[in-house]
């Protein structure tokens, strides 16, 4: 709809993101930008990145299945 809108030249009133007007203009997103977006998980992201998760379980996999078997990326 804000294409549509933009498009027939109708004003929006409306508050986008930060990182929404980046996107809207053909910027390169970087990390910082989601702490407009989400600041909680940006919070999370920032702890996870510096301490050790090994001791927590903490793995980042994704499971797919191919033909009946199952890998582990």
């Amino acid at each position: 709809m804000i294409g549509k809108a933009l498009y027939d030249g109708e004003l929006l009133e409306l508050h986008l993101s930060k990182p929404m007007y980046k996107m809207m203009v053909g910027d390169d997103l970087m990390f910082e930008d989601l702490q407009d977006f989400d600041y909680g998980f940006h919070r999370s992201c920032l702890w996870t990145m510096k301490e050790d998760v090994t001791e927590i379980g903490l793995t980042f996999s994704v499971s797919k299945e191919y033909f009946g078997r199952v890998d582990v990326v």
